[in-house]
C-alpha cells in the first residue's frame, strides 16, 4: 500500500512538472537592502521615466529546485537602449508575499523593445510559490524589473503606477501581468526629466521651536520677512523651506531620504546693498505628497556676533528712537540654473535685529 501511495505522489511530481531543472535563480538575501548588486550604501532610484518597464509575466510549468516543488513565472521587461549602452545589468528582483528573503535573477537578451529600449525575457523557476500556494490562492509574488549601474538601482516603478515598485502577482489577477500597450511606448528623453527646470516650487517660511518640523505649517514666503529682533525669543528657530514638484521625478519616490541631491537648491543672499550673493545649499529634509522639502536655518546667517556690533561689510538700517540697528539680507533661492524671486521683482529681504553694544553705535 504504501508503495502505491508512493508511485502515486511521484505520478503527480511528474504530471506538475518534468524532472528537475537547472534554475535560473542566482541568489538569496535576508533583506532588499542586502542584495549584492546595490551599491555599498543601497542606494536606489525610482524610475519614472520610462526606462525600465515590466511588460508581462506570467505562469505555466513547475519546477523541482532542492526538494521542493516550485512554479515557474516567465515574461519580458524592456530596459533603455541608453542604460544598457552604459553598462547596466537587467535582473529580476522576487519574493513570495509570505517570504521575508528575496531572490534574484538574470534578464536574457529577447531581441528589440519599442523605439529606444532592449528587451529581455526571464525565467523564475525557484524561490517563488508552490503549487499549492497557486491553486488554494494562499499567496502572493512580488516581482520587479531592476537596471543595475555603477551608482546603485534603478527600480521600475512604471509598470503598475508611479507609487509602487513593479508588479504584485495575486488570486485576484490570476498570477498574470500585462503593462497595458500605452505603457512607456519610449523612454522619456532627459529634456523631459530635467531637473533645473521643476514644475513648481513653493517658497514657505516657519517660525517656531527647534525640535519642530521646520517645514509643517509654515506660511507663504512675503516680500519681507523679520528673522529676528532684539526682543525675540533666543529658543525659536526661522526656516525657509524650498517645496520642489518634477512630474517623472518626484511623483515616483516614496518618502526615502535617499533622493537628497536631485535637485540643487540654494539660497542666494547679500547684506550689502550691491555686489555678489553668497550661496548657501538648502538641506534635504523630506518627501511629502510627492514633492521634495529642502530647508535652511535662516537664524544661521545672523550677521550680528555676540558682541552685538555687526559684520564688517553688512548694510544697516537704525531705529534710533528704540536704540536697535537692524540688517537687510537680500535674497532669492535657485533650483539648479532657474531663479525664483518675488513675482514683483527685485528679491526677498529677511531683516536681522539687534540691541548693541553702546560703543556699534558711533
Amino acid at each position: 500500500m504504501k508503495m502505491q501511495a508512493a508511485m502515486m505522489a511521484l505520478s503527480v511530481v511528474f504530471a506538475l512538472g518534468c524532472a528537475a531543472e537547472a534554475p535560473t535563480i542566482i541568489g538569496e538575501v535576508d533583506s532588499w537592502a542586502d542584495a549584492p548588486f546595490a551599491k555599498g550604501d543601497g542606494t536606489d532610484e525610482a524610475d519614472t521615466s520610462c526606462r525600465v518597464v515590466l511588460r508581462q509575466i506570467g505562469h505555466s510549468k513547475t519546477n523541482v529546485y532542492s526538494g521542493d516543488l516550485w512554479v515557474t513565472f516567465s515574461g519580458k521587461f524592456d530596459v533603455a537602449e541608453s542604460l544598457i549602452a552604459d553598462g547596466a545589468t537587467p535582473m529580476l528582483i522576487y519574493k513570495a508575499g509570505s517570504e521575508s528573503k528575496f531572490n534574484w535573477a538574470n534578464g536574457t537578451p529577447s531581441g528589440r523593445g519599442p523605439t529606444g529600449f532592449k528587451r529581455f525575457s526571464f525565467k523564475l523557476d525557484a524561490g517563488t510559490l508552490m503549487p499549492h500556494d497557486v491553486e488554494f490562492k494562499r499567496d502572493t509574488l512580488q516581482v520587479i524589473a531592476v537596471a543595475r549601474t555603477a551608482d546603485g538601482r534603478i527600480l521600475d516603478h512604471n509598470s503598475r503606477g508611479l507609487e509602487s515598485a513593479g508588479v504584485e502577482l495575486t488570486p485576484e489577477n490570476k498570477y498574470r501581468f500585462s503593462a497595458p500597450s500605452s505603457t512607456c511606448s519610449a523612454p522619456m528623453r532627459a529634456a523631459e526629466v530635467n531637473k533645473d527646470d521643476p514644475d513648481k516650487v513653493t517658497l514657505v517660511v516657519k517660525t517656531g521651536p527647534a525640535n519642530e518640523d521646520p517645514c509643517a505649517n509654515g506660511a507663504p514666503l512675503l516680500n519681507e520677512y523679520t528673522v529676528r529682533d532684539y526682543q525675540t525669543d533666543a529658543g525659536n528657530s526661522v526656516h525657509l523651506c524650498a517645496f520642489v514638484a518634477k512630474a517623472g521625478v518626484t511623483d515616483g519616490w516614496g518618502t526615502s531620504p535617499e533622493t537628497a541631491d536631485v535637485f540643487d537648491v540654494k539660497l542666494q543672499y547679500r547684506f550689502a546693498r550691491s555686489g555678489d550673493f553668497t550661496p548657501t545649499s538648502l538641506t534635504f529634509h523630506k518627501v511629502a505628497n510627492k514633492t521634495a522639502v529642502y530647508t535652511v536655518n535662516l537664524n544661521e546667517l545672523d550677521p550680528f556676533p555676540e558682541s552685538g556690533c555687526p559684520a564688517e561689510g553688512v548694510a544697516l538700517e537704525y531705529k534710533e528712537e528704540a536704540f536697535n540697528m537692524w540688517a537687510r539680507a537680500e535674497m532669492y533661492v535657485t533650483v539648479g540654473t532657474k531663479e525664483y524671486k518675488p513675482q514683483a521683482g527685485g528679491f526677498f529681504s529677511a531683516l536681522y535685529g539687534a540691541f548693541p553694544a553702546f560703543e556699534c553705535l558711533h
